[in-house]
């Protein structure tokens, strides 16, 4: 399985990265504030 980590510096750049990454067939989690 491919993992890739994704810094993004606001909600929507994360949000957009995170929908690219679901329609190509790649689960994602997206996690909000300091890990």
């Amino acid at each position: 399985m491919i993992k890739i980590g994704v810094i993004a510096d606001d909600f929507t750049g994360a949000t957009d990265i995170a929908s690219f990454l679901v329609e190509n067939g790649l689960p994602t989690v997206q996690i909000n504030g300091v890990p």
